[in-house]
């Protein structure tokens, strides 16, 4: 009795016995006869899928688009594309829809008129990723919702810019566009992000 017969017996039921007897006799090996359940198949299968799909959706999302995951941030994370050099600046244009009255809100400056205390990364990351923005945006039209009360629509438009790689400042962001009204939801990155020239 071969002390893999023994590992045999002892192992889940997943698996053939034959597939551990690899030595019934000293120095003779034989080939396993048997191959794992399917259920251990459809296990590897899903770890397969698991480890390969998430850092490969970025290509599926930018197809038919010139930029990449690294500057428009649609499905960097848990993804193989590394870091880019980015930097980002800009405000915000938050605007009463009944009286036209707008003003700017700085972000890249400290925010000091910002509802609420932002950190620098705060203040940045909501500048850089555009997703970032419009949920920034949408806070900001509450705030000011709730703070003039006079039932008017609140538009919040951001002014963004960004270097990439060293290359000349270009637009991120579509400053037409009302962010906060924006509800338009896709895999693919946001219809304001501008396309990297």
């Amino acid at each position: 009795p071969a002390l893999s017969g023994r590992l045999a017996r002892a192992v889940p039921p997943f698996y053939d016995a034959h597939f551990f007897a690899a030595n019934e006799r000293p120095g003779q090996w034989r080939m396993p006869t048997s191959f794992p359940r399917p259920i251990v198949c459809a296990l590897l299968l899903a770890w397969l899928v698991v480890v390969v799909a998430p850092p490969l959706r970025p290509m599926v999302y930018h197809l038919g688009r010139s930029d990449s995951a690294a500057w428009t941030e649609t499905g960097r994370l848990f993804s193989w594309i590394p870091p880019a050099w980015k930097e980002c600046g800009g405000h915000y244009v938050v605007q009463n829809g009944g009286t036209k009255q707008e003003f700017a809100i700085g972000m890249d400056s400290g925010g000091t008129a910002d509802p609420g205390t932002l950190s620098r990364r705060q203040r940045s990351a909501r500048l850089r990723v555009p997703v970032f923005a419009e949920q920034y945006a949408r806070h900001l039209a509450s705030w000011y919702t709730a703070l003039w009360a006079d039932g008017a629509p609140v538009h919040v438009f951001a002014h963004v810019e960004c270097t990439f790689e060293g290359l000349e400042s270009q637009p991120l962001i579509d400053s037409t566009v009302d962010l906060a009204q924006h509800s338009v939801k896709s895999w693919s990155p946001p219809q304001y992000v501008l396309s990297r020239v």
